[in-house]
């Protein structure tokens, strides 16, 4: 083979690999963006489960779930899913609005 060969190899080599590189970041790039979709989804059903607990109960936003427990009333529903919520926080003008989580196994 002669030198004109070599170059041209190498050249489709190069070409090959930087395609697949893109693919790679591609999908790389696409999945991200749908994982971060679906989290603000999953962020706004919850929300929507703390607005509406009052609405389907008339129980005051101040009373707390059971004797011993710190979780008020309008955090039930969510504090039976998992037990590691303890509060919500929520900022105005923001988009901050989330459950606050702690494991009761801190280091």
């Amino acid at each position: 083979m002669n030198l004109k060969k070599y170059k041209s190899a190498i050249c489709i080599v190069a070409a090959v690999g930087l395609l697949a590189a893109a693919a790679f970041c591609g999908y790389h790039i696409y999945h991200h963006y749908a994982q971060v979709d679906e989290q603000t989804e999953a962020f706004e059903e919850l929300a929507e489960i703390v607005d509406n607990a009052l609405d389907e109960e008339e129980i005051p936003e101040d009373t707390p779930v059971s004797e011993g427990e710190d979780i008020l009333a309008k955090y039930r529903e969510l504090y039976l899913q998992n037990e590691d919520m303890v509060g919500w926080i929520s900022i105005a003008d923001t988009t901050i609005n989330y459950p606050v989580m702690q494991t009761k196994n801190s280091i």
